[in-house]
């Protein structure tokens, strides 16, 4: 909590604002709130202890921040312009609720001829109106409360006083309603800390009105420690106190932005259904709609009847719990979602997955989250739609590494290969804006789904035994030159399709309808490792590699696209013949729509170099 000192300031002009002035202290608020991030993280313990509320308001501030770095000609202009980049950036449940409060006030914003700072104090004001209809179960003793009490104040004295004396008098109401949520929603109250949303918003606000009172800005570090030295017990215990009884009971913390602008009372019966801390942001061209749910891939078609889908999102609300709370090692191991592992095995050694997106005409789909690899194979299979993937943001990966910086000291990127896919160069690329705390590394794995994911929990064995990162780097770079994966597939125009093997050599396998068993090569491309004329001759030969190099194997797993029978006739015959499989699991949608249906896979890394593999 920044300090709430009385001071004394010169009275401010009553002269209406104008667009300039009000840019200067949006950007102080702004500023403000991305400076409080972490300990915005720490009070986090409602709707879910994620600890992630700071990172959800910084992508909302640097959002519209980004909206600022141009000059608009009037206030109207302004407001347009950061509601409009507000519902993009709005991440989390504050940040959804400030967004759509944004979007009140320019909605709301109506001056008769010129500027009005009487205008903008009547649209702060019905603004609120706007922020609790968002909220599917709008609560007291949240960022709300701290809204309607600053809305309020500022509503009712203007014109009775000063505009100076105004915005002072706002800010204190603020600032008690603040303190207030300490003890009056019970969440709060049994943890005994202020809610984070609201004291997000009230940083911003009293940035906004500092600037706006010409009050000097101060150093940022010298102001934060006034105020939080007295609350830093509190926050302690209330980090460990959550731990023990307010862990999340749903997994994903999901968002995706709309076409066109639907009411929330349009929206919300078609998803309140599927979990709850629904809120629906509404701007003039888009909607943004946040949901903790467990089941994503049920809410995406239903949101589908109301317009195309872009910016979608699942975070994963129990592993960034665990990160908070209960995570001990020193090293976060991140893959993207074409790694193939079990969910269990995620869980159990927090391994980190970035999903790729799979679009489908207009519609974004997260890869493994959001649809089944049997849907996007019947899609892709029909003319009728254009299915594609396409990697993840910088965003996207910049927003992981700030939510890991509290838990972490070093981040380990082990990539789908750069031959197969951008996310290698795109991880780099990010890693250059980068400017936290962590050491990072980026690792091309040269591999793919099952290899790819077997290379991944080799990182998290390295991990456990507390080696170095350096020589954890070192360790699975020599691993990826021993592992391998063949793929048996039914059909081969996927591929040729998706660029995975070679063309010309493609269409030739495909005119003579042959059945080719494909594998990686050691630069991470797509090779045809066997030509047969059937499956099953082809899962006969893949077998037979298994078996001739049956004593180097260290780990196996096998993996299928669209049916388990093959795979797990695999699995239990390896078993026979003395081979442990570690675990049989579906691919990713992504690797479904390059391989096919009904195709199969055996990936293994050795215990050393093999060089006959055939």
């Amino acid at each position: 909590m920044l300090n709430n000192q009385t001071l004394t300031y010169g009275a401010l002009s009553n002269e209406d604002l104008n667009s300039g002035a009000l840019m200067k202290a949006i950007k102080r608020g702004a500023h403000r709130v991305i400076l409080v991030r972490n300990d915005l993280n720490r009070l986090n313990v409602f709707p879910v202890a994620d600890s992630d509320t700071g990172n959800n308001l910084v992508s909302l501030m640097r959002s519209i921040l980004s909206a600022l770095s141009n000059r608009h000609e009037t206030v109207s202009d302004t407001l347009h312009a950061i509601a409009k980049q507000a519902l993009i950036g709005a991440k989390g449940n504050s940040g959804m609720i400030f967004a759509q409060y944004i979007n009140g006030v320019a909605k709301n914003y109506r001056p008769n001829n010129g500027e009005s700072n009487e205008a903008l104090v009547t649209a702060f004001y019905h603004a609120v109106t706007d922020a609790f209809q968002a909220v599917f179960d709008p609560q007291e003793g949240t960022m709300l409360s701290v809204m309607k009490s600053w809305a309020n104040s500022l509503y009712s004295s203007f014109g009775t006083a000063s505009l100076s004396e105004t915005l002072m008098s706002a800010k204190q109401e603020a600032y008690v309603t603040l303190q207030d949520t300490k003890t009056v929603h019970p969440i709060l109250r049994k943890h005994g800390v202020m809610d984070a949303g609201a004291q997000g918003f009230y940083e911003f606000i009293a940035g906004l009105t500092d600037a706006l009172l010409g009050e000097e800005e101060l150093e940022f570090s010298e102001e934060i420690e006034m105020g939080l030295a007295m609350d830093e017990h509190i926050h302690t215990e209330a980090h460990h106190e959550v731990h023990a009884d307010h862990a999340p009971e749903l997994r994903y913390c999901m968002e995706m932005v709309i076409e066109g602008g639907h009411s929330a009372a349009a929206v919300m019966p078609l998803v309140q259904e599927f979990g709850d801390s629904l809120v629906v942001a509404t701007g003039v061209a888009s909607t943004r709609i946040h949901l903790h749910t467990d089941v994503p891939q049920e809410v995406v078609p239903r949101m589908e009847q109301l317009g195309a889908i872009t910016h979608i999102k699942a975070d994963d609300m129990k592993q960034q719990y665990y990160d908070a709370h209960v995570n001990t090692v020193k090293t976060a191991i991140v893959t993207d979602s074409i790694a193939d592992i079990p969910q269990h095995l995620i869980d159990e050694h927090n391994i980190h997955i970035i999903p790729l997106t799979i679009l489908v005409d207009d519609v974004e789909h997260l890869d493994k989250i959001t649809m089944s690899n049997q849907k996007v194979v019947d899609l892709a299979e029909d003319e009728q739609h254009t299915v594609s993937s396409s990697m993840m943001t910088q965003a996207q990966i910049l927003r992981m590494l700030d939510g890991l910086e509290s838990s972490y000291e070093n981040v380990l990127f082990i990539t789908v290969s750069s031959k197969l896919s951008g996310v290698y160069q795109g991880i780099f690329k990010a890693l250059e804006s980068y400017k936290g705390s962590l050491h990072t590394a980026v690792i091309d794995s040269k591999l793919n789904s099952i290899a790819q994911g077997l290379l991944v929990q080799k990182a998290i064995q390295y991990v456990l035994s507390d080696m170095p990162f350096e020589h954890i780097q070192q360790s699975i770079i020599q691993a990826r030159d021993r592992a391998a994966i063949y793929v048996s597939v039914s059909d081969l125009a996927p591929m040729i399709t998706s660029g995975r093997i070679p063309q010309r050599l493609g269409k030739i396998v495909k005119k003579l309808q042959l059945k080719p068993i494909v594998k990686l090569d050691s630069m991470g491309s797509g090779a045809l490792a066997h030509i047969g004329f059937t499956t099953s001759g082809n899962q006969k030969k893949i077998k037979k590699i298994i078996l001739k190099n049956k004593k180097f194997i260290e780990r196996i797993a096998i993996g299928y696209t669209t049916s388990a029978e093959d795979a797990n006739k695999w699995a239990t015959y390896f078993e026979a013949e003395g081979i442990p499989v570690d675990y049989v699991t579906t691919t990713s949608s992504i690797i479904a729509l390059s391989a096919g249906r009904n195709a199969t896979a055996v990936a293994v890394i050795y215990k050393e170099d093999i060089h006959d593999l055939s």
